[in-house]
């Protein structure tokens, strides 16, 4: 019976801490406008949380229109750029022009320093959550 008797004091405390730490998942995304991938990501994120899993979602730019679902699905958002993505409607009377050559661009300082403050932010939110899984849903990831 001490066999016994001690098995059961050794699994109750690692019960007690697997139950103070719960799983928990980042997802990293550069929007939340409509969209295939970000389509997804609500559904998966509402469907982690409903199980039980600790779910925050980390995007580049503020705003869209899917952030609201995964507000009232209980997701805590934080976002990288704090900046709001231009309106669909404006990008879709934009001009379009079609060059024969994709353009060679170079990004400026500033959006290599905003980039740099968002990854660094990104870094100290997982430093601070320490998520179990990070998920990435960015081009080029």
């Amino acid at each position: 019976m001490r066999g016994t008797e001690r098995r059961e004091h050794a699994a109750a405390p690692a019960a007690t801490l697997a139950k103070m730490r719960r799983r928990g998942v980042l997802f990293v995304i550069g929007q939340l406008d409509l969209g295939g991938t970000e389509s997804q990501l609500v559904m998966l994120a509402k469907e982690l949380k409903r199980r039980g899993w600790r779910v925050e979602v980390f995007s580049l730019s503020k705003g869209g229109v899917l952030a609201e679902p995964l507000s009232r699905a209980g997701v805590n958002l934080v976002y990288g750029l704090h900046r709001q993505n231009p309106a669909p409607a404006a990008a879709a009377s934009a001009k379009v022009i079609e060059p024969s050559v994709a353009p060679k661009t170079r990004p400026s300082v500033k959006a290599m320093l905003v980039l740099s403050a968002a990854v660094a932010s990104l870094v100290a939110r997982i430093a601070l959550s320490r998520p179990t899984a990070v998920h990435a849903l960015l081009p080029l990831t």
